[in-house]
């Protein structure tokens, strides 16, 4: 799937626009995988990000809560919700290629800031991996 959206959401608007992708990896070994390309405007955040390919795709649903001092926590993305039992979080990773189940991104892949924080960048990949957590 591919869409053209500005910062605004505005699919008519071509300046600055870069090209992304999102990808979903559900389990820690990866049991489901589900990807967008996106063309949008750099600089993006990419909570905005996230709304603007939940209305592309409804897999890409997802949930949030707002009340974090650090912007929007999600606890849920394609129905499938963050679990403190089982220590199974959404966790973000910046990477700089697509990514692999054979080599999967490690923890210095990992975001340092959330999604209100992160500033899509041009020919970057965005993960967002459903995955147990050791804290």
């Amino acid at each position: 799937v591919i869409a053209i959206a500005d910062q605004d959401g505005d699919p008519n608007s071509q300046n600055d626009d870069i090209w992304i992708t999102y990808t979903l990896w559900i389990g820690t070994e990866v049991e489901k995988e589900y990807n967008l390309n996106l063309k949008i405007a750099e600089n993006t955040s990419f909570y905005h990000v996230m709304e603007v390919a939940s209305q592309l795709n409804p897999t890409f649903n997802f949930k949030a809560d707002d009340s974090s001092v650090m912007g929007h926590f999600i606890t849920e993305i394609a129905g499938v919700a963050n679990n403190e039992t089982n220590s199974t979080y959404w966790m973000i990773y910046i990477l700089p290629r697509r990514p692999r189940k054979d080599s999967p991104p490690t923890d210095k892949d990992l975001s340092p800031v959330g999604v209100d924080s992160i500033e899509v960048q041009e020919n970057k990949h965005y993960l967002f991996w459903y995955k147990y957590v050791k804290f």
